[in-house]
């Protein structure tokens, strides 16, 4: 129970009452080598990326760029570059 909740507060993107960028939060937990919560993280944005045409354009192109800045290089530097590439191929799918 209280790895679960450690967990749950390490993914959590609110620091100091305020959002911090998926960057930041990635660049946290690479620095702690907490490698279970990056994949989560990935995973999590694979699921989103799969989802995105249900957003408006305007969060779709953040969601895009956010995934292509971010998101590629973790699935590459996870070892998981299938997943690098077809996240890439849903960015190029439903860039405007």
């Amino acid at each position: 129970g209280a790895n679960i909740a450690e967990q749950v507060s390490d993914l959590t993107r609110v620091r100091d009452n305020k959002k911090i960028s998926a960057m930041e939060m990635i660049q946290i937990l690479r620095s702690q080598n907490k490698t279970e919560l990056l994949l989560i993280k990935l995973f999590d944005r694979f699921h989103n990326i799969t989802t995105i045409f249900i957003k408006p354009p305007h969060k779709r192109q953040e969601i895009i760029f956010e995934t292509q800045q971010e998101f590629i290089a973790l699935a590459k530097y996870l070892k998981l570059p299938e997943i690098g590439e077809r996240l890439s191929e849903y960015c190029k799918l439903h860039a405007s």
